[in-house]
């Protein structure tokens, strides 16, 4: 279909749409025409807006329900059901849950120095350490301080878990209220050695 435009150069613009038909289409039907596609166009970015903001409140909510969430799970951070349900969120997430790590809940039930026979400054350190945290955690970095009869110390050194763990020992943490019997050989200069003293890590 074929459309006649007129229009005049005056400061009000007189436009006419003439169809095929000879029908006339006035100015005000046109601009009432537009007026109706700008409140539809409104409406839209309206509707859109609105919907941006719903989904920012809401993805704003989730935000703040995990913050409470995770701020009750640290206060209650040593009880049995605490401990279970975040383990059972980073497993259901394909997470390994870091171990919790206390060292000064390790404690010792027996402990033994020897120097080792015709080896001069070999020495031999046999512990029995217990955890007494309620949870399972990691063994411990152990360090060493071999010291003379005043108190001075003539040798250090750090021991990690798989320095003196038994190849084949089948514990990779140490469970609540469980012994674990262990030996480190450590070697000084010095020969005198008649003490230590120990550090967890």
């Amino acid at each position: 279909m074929s459309r006649k435009i007129r229009y005049s150069d005056g400061q009000h613009k007189q436009y006419t749409i003439l169809t095929a038909s000879g029908s006339r289409i006035d100015q005000q039907e046109l601009e009432k025409d537009a007026l109706e596609q700008r409140l539809l166009a409104l409406s839209d970015v309206g509707s859109a807006k609105r919907g941006r903001a719903s989904r920012g409140f809401s993805a704003g909510v989730v935000v703040m329900l995990l913050l409470l969430a995770a701020q009750a799970l640290y206060l209650y951070r040593d009880q049995a059901v605490a401990i279970d349900f975040v383990a059972s969120a980073f497993k259901s997430m394909g997470y390994t849950r870091p171990n919790r790590h206390h060292p000064e809940m390790i404690g010792l039930t027996n402990r033994v120095f020897t120097d080792i026979e015709r080896q001069a400054g070999l020495y031999r350190l046999q512990l029995g350490l217990m955890n007494h945290a309620s949870h399972p955690q990691p063994f411990p970095l152990i360090e060493v301080s071999l010291t003379d009869a005043k108190g001075v110390i003539q040798a250090r050194n750090r021991f990690h878990a798989r320095e003196y763990l038994p190849p084949s020992y089948a514990r990779s943490q140490m469970a609540p209220d469980e012994e674990h019997v262990i030996s480190i050989d450590m070697k000084s200069s010095a020969t005198d050695a008649s003490g230590f003293m120990l550090d967890f890590f």
